[in-house]
């Protein structure tokens, strides 16, 4: 089931923490059954949605009625699906592109911080929150992006919403490290960038040491 899903997502790795991921693929593939097995429908679909979601978004936010205004949002605009450091984001597909999600979510907490606030944006606000980080564990930047918002004058997400988002992150944690014992990915498991060079695994430990401290600062 959906929620057997979620579960399982809880528990079913070491080093990563993406439970609403497993429960998301597992709904979409329920989608797709009754839909009479059109996967690729199902999942383009929903990947599709994201990168409307995303241009709608990002025109709000960004969008203008100066010469000006048209000019940054082009510029914008082409750096957000063009630019080959931004390619992943979009082209991410399958099971569903979590990163796009993410990001997402953070252009909508910075659209409510732009409302007139009230509960019902600060719930929702929250909601957003946890959507993301449980879907991927960069979703904690939507956290950050609630708080620039705030002291950048956007009044928005309120004082009780950010609390929410900080006690919803610190639940996160507690949950994620003191109960389940899931930490960040191991070194020398996967490949990493630093400055204009790939390094893998072994590279890592060569250049940095064990532990690693300076690659963990840069990062």
């Amino acid at each position: 089931s959906v929620g057997a899903a979620f579960m399982d997502g809880l528990t079913s790795s070491s080093r990563k923490f993406r439970p609403l991921r497993t429960m998301q693929t597992k709904l979409l593939l329920e989608m797709a059954v009754r839909a009479g097995g059109r996967y690729h429908l199902v999942f383009r679909g929903f990947h599709v949605l994201l990168v409307v979601l995303l241009v709608a978004l990002f025109w709000h936010l960004v969008g203008g009625g100066t010469w000006a205004d048209v000019a940054a949002l082009a510029l914008g605009f082409a750096v957000l699906t063009g630019m080959h450091t931004f390619t992943g984001l979009l082209r991410e597909a399958f099971p569903i592109n979590m990163f796009l999600l993410v990001i997402v979510c953070g252009l909508s907490l910075l659209a409510l911080a732009r409302t007139r606030g009230g509960w019902a944006v600060d719930t929702i606000a929250a909601a957003v929150f946890a959507i993301g980080v449980l879907t991927l564990e960069s979703g904690l930047l939507i956290g950050v992006v609630a708080v620039a918002a705030y002291v950048g004058g956007l009044r928005g997400v309120s004082r009780r919403g950010l609390a929410a988002i900080m006690i919803l992150g610190v639940i996160y944690l507690v949950v994620r490290i003191g109960f389940l014992d899931i930490t960040a990915s191991i070194v020398r498991l996967e490949g990493t960038g630093y400055l204009t060079r790939w390094l893998s695994g072994d590279e890592q430990i060569r250049q940095f040491g064990q532990p690693p401290v300076g690659l963990y600062l840069y990062t």
